[in-house]
């Protein structure tokens, strides 16, 4: 268990004015709400537990809006599904001192939410970016919570090797992020999006202060063997190769930053194994922009498979 200094963060939360997220592009759904440690936590509770739960839990810089295209394939197809936004991103809660934050931490809140306060079982995982560092922790510590995984364009970062693109991201993250995010999210995608689109990855973050989180998340994926998230990663690595309900990769082929990272996953971790794992053509980093049709429909495709076999 995680403390938290909770005066701490009762003198430095930020809250984006509701009035930024007006009038966003294909964004209709209702917003929820859950306190938790003094910050108000943000997520979309979707359609109805007929076929099962979806979580899908975003990355950085990005929030819950990543999923607006992929969530009505879900819904439609009888899927209760749960998108939070991570403390820091989105609608939830800005704690504006960047000592609060770090990998543990982060991991923590999402265990929070999705076990203590929403009591979740038998959850089907969709997990991009840091999404993936998160929720492949939770799968690690709590597999039986878990009917299966789905990992995008993601990795569980145990010093298995260097990725110099993701390095210099890591050393220029502080620097780069003063640009506005429409910006950065345009480098992660193929395909054309609009401004509008685009504009709404800037919504939770007016103005400079409101960008701690993406600022420091960079800083918080461990590069260096002594640093004790990578230690603890490498022992729970252990724990996620032991996982045996399915396990699939969705990676794209031109994301710099996960380049090759989906082998290790397939190899190693048993539910991967047989499994329709996915390289998705023409599509960058964020490919729930670029692909989201061809993505929702192989998942559900996926599921549909699991049912099958239970």
């Amino acid at each position: 268990m995680v403390q938290v200094n909770t005066s701490l963060i009762r003198e430095n939360i930020l809250r984006t004015p509701e009035s930024c997220f007006h009038n966003l592009p294909d964004y209709p759904f209702k917003p929820n709400y859950i306190f938790i440690d003094n910050i108000r936590v943000h997520y979309l509770d979707e359609g109805e537990n007929i076929n099962g739960v979806v979580v899908m839990l975003h990355g950085e810089p990005s929030w819950s809006y990543l999923y607006r295209n992929m969530i009505p394939y879900f819904t439609d197809a009888g899927y209760r599904v749960i998108a939070p936004d991570l403390i820091g991103f989105g609608k939830s809660d800005k704690p504006s001192e960047p000592k609060l934050y770090s990998y543990t931490q982060n991991t923590e809140w999402v265990h929070q939410l999705l076990f203590k306060q929403l009591r979740l079982t038998e959850i089907h995982l969709i997990a991009h970016d840091w999404g993936g560092l998160i929720g492949l922790r939770l799968v690690a510590q709590r597999p039986k919570l878990f009917n299966s995984v789905v990992i995008m364009n993601t990795a569980f970062p145990r010093i298995e090797g260097f990725n110099p693109v993701f390095f210099l991201w890591w050393m220029l993250s502080g620097i780069v992020t003063s640009i506005p995010f429409r910006r950065l999210m345009s480098l992660g995608i193929v395909g054309k999006s609009s401004k509008e689109i685009l504009k709404a990855y800037d919504a939770p973050f007016p103005k400079k202060r409101f960008r701690v989180a993406p600022r420091v998340f960079p800083r918080l994926v461990p590069i260096f063997p002594w640093q004790q998230e990578a230690k603890t990663n490498k022992r729970l690595w252990k724990e996620l190769c032991r996982f045996e309900n399915p396990f699939l990769t969705i990676f794209s082929n031109k994301d710099p930053f996960t380049r090759r990272v989906e082998e290790d996953f397939i190899s190693e971790i048993k539910g991967a194994q047989g499994q329709p794992h996915l390289k998705v053509k023409n599509a960058g980093h964020f490919l729930q922009e670029d692909e989201p049709e061809q993505i929702s429909e192989h998942i559900l495709n996926f599921f549909l498979n699991i049912d099958k076999q239970d």
